[in-house]
C-alpha cells in the first residue's frame, strides 16, 4: 500500500475517503475490515458494508475471505457467509425478511429485479394513461396526440426513476427556456449549407430539402417534437444533425412548459398505478392472516413488533453511519463494539447483526460514530 492508503487504513473515528477509479479503495476497505475483526476483536456480524452493485459486494466478500485465510483465521472466514456485506437493496431486503409483519408486508414478498420492474412500469403506465384519457377531455387527448403514448411513457417513467433515485418529490420542474426561434434559425442555416454542399450525398441533400420545406410552413412546437424522419447520417451532416436535435429539445421544452399541469397529473397517476402494481402482496397480507389461526397470527405479530421496536430503539440510539463516496463507487461501513450487555444480547440477539450497538447505548451515553472508508 502507498502512503495515502496506509493513512486511510490506520485512521480512526469518522473517516471520509474520496478517490478515483483504480486507486485502491477496495483494498483499503478490505484491510480495515480484516484489522477490525482480527486485531480489534469485533464480531464479523457487527460490521455493515454497503456498496452499489451485487458484483462489487461479491468481490468484496471474496477478497475479505482471502485476506482472513492468509492470516490463518479460517473461523472468521467461515462467518463471512452471514456478514452484512451487500447493496442497500440487499440490506433492506434482509432486514424486512426478518420482520415482515412489523413492516406490514407479506412474508412471501421478494425484491423486484430490473426486467420485472420494466414490465410492471410499462403496464402501470398503460393503466394510468387509459384512466387519464377515459373522460375524453380535449386537452388530454391533444397531449396524447402531441407526444404519442411511447414518448410519454419514456419521458415520464424516466423522470420518475430520476426523481426517486435522488430522493426528491415527484414534481416536474420545467427548465429555463431560451425560445424556439434561435434553434430553428440555426437548423435552417445548417440545412441550407448541407443542400449546397457539393460533397453531400443525395440522401443528405434530400433530407435537408424536405426539412427546409417543413420549417417554411409549420414551426409549431408540436410539429417539431419529432424530426427523426429528416435524419441524415455521415460526417458531412454532423452540424445539421446537431441542429436538428437541438430543435427537437427546444420544441419539447416549449411543449412541456405549456403542458406541465397535464404531465404532472399523468405522472402522479402513474406513481399510484405503479405502487399498486408492485404491492399485490401487501393487499393479501390480511387474507393470509385470516386464514391462519387467530392466536398464532396475533402471537407472531406481537413478537415481531416487540423485537422490531427494541431493535429500532437500539438502532436510533447507537448506530450512526456515513457514506464514503468516490468518483466511481461509494461504500460505507459502520462498526459497533461487540461488548453489549447480556440483557441486550438476550432480548435482541436475532437482530444484533442488523442493529449494531455500542457499550454506550446500555448506559445512556451518546455513542461514538465510526465509519470505514
Amino acid at each position: 500500500m502507498n502512503e495515502q492508503q496506509q493513512a486511510a487504513v490506520a485512521a480512526t473515528g469518522e473517516v471520509f475517503v474520496s478517490a478515483g477509479a483504480g486507486t485502491g479503495k477496495t483494498a483499503v476497505l478490505v484491510e480495515r475490515f480484516v484489522r477490525a475483526v482480527c486485531d480489534r476483536g469485533l464480531d464479523v456480524d457487527s460490521i455493515l458494508v454497503i456498496t452499489y452493485t451485487r458484483r462489487a459486494a461479491g468481490e468484496l466478500r471474496t477478497r475479505i475471505r482471502a485476506a482472513l485465510a492468509e492470516r490463518g483465521r479460517q473461523d472468521l472466514a467461515r462467518e463471512l457467509d452471514g456478514a452484512w456485506i451487500s447493496t442497500i437493496h440487499g440490506f433492506c431486503l434482509r432486514l424486512l425478511k426478518a420482520y415482515p409483519f412489523a413492516a406490514g408486508l407479506d412474508p412471501r414478498f421478494r425484491e423486484l429485479d430490473d426486467a420485472q420492474g420494466a414490465v410492471i412500469r410499462g403496464e402501470a403506465f398503460r393503466t394510468a394513461l387509459e384512466e387519464f384519457c377515459r373522460d375524453g377531455d380535449p386537452d388530454r387527448l391533444r397531449l396524447l396526440a402531441t407526444y404519442g403514448a411511447d414518448a410519454l411513457r419514456r419521458m415520464l417513467t424516466g423522470v420518475y426513476e430520476t426523481l426517486r433515485s435522488a430522493g426528491r418529490p415527484l414534481s416536474l420542474e420545467v427548465a429555463a427556456r431560451s425560445g424556439l426561434d434561435g434553434p430553428v434559425e440555426e437548423l435552417r442555416e445548417a440545412a441550407r449549407c448541407l443542400v449546397d454542399d457539393p460533397a453531400a450525398t443525395d440522401n443528405q441533400r434530400s433530407a435537408a430539402t424536405q426539412l427546409l420545406a417543413l420549417l417554411e410552413r409549420d414551426r409549431r412546437p408540436d410539429r417539431l417534437l419529432e424530426l427523426s424522419g429528416f435524419r441524415a447520417s455521415g460526417e458531412r451532416a454532423a452540424t445539421y444533425e446537431e441542429a436538428r436535435r437541438a430543435v427537437e429539445q427546444a420544441a419539447l421544452d416549449e411543449a412541456a412548459a405549456r403542458d406541465r399541469a397535464l404531465l404532472q397529473e399523468l405522472l402522479e397517476r402513474f406513481e399510484a398505478s405503479y405502487a399498486e402494481a408492485k404491492a399485490p402482496s401487501q393487499r393479501s397480507t390480511s387474507r393470509i392472516c385470516s386464514s391462519m389461526r387467530a392466536t398464532s397470527c396475533a402471537t407472531t405479530r406481537r413478537s415481531a413488533s416487540a423485537s422490531a421496536t427494541a431493535s429500532a430503539r437500539s438502532w436510533s440510539t447507537s448506530f450512526r453511519t456515513r457514506i464514503a463516496c468516490s468518483a466511481s463507487s461509494s461504500i460505507s461501513c459502520a462498526r459497533r463494539n461487540r461488548r453489549c450487555s447480556s440483557s441486550a444480547t438476550s432480548s435482541s440477539r436475532s437482530t444484533a447483526s442488523a442493529m449494531p450497538m455500542s457499550p454506550s447505548s446500555a448506559s445512556g451515553e451518546q455513542p461514538r460514530r465510526n465509519c470505514c472508508p
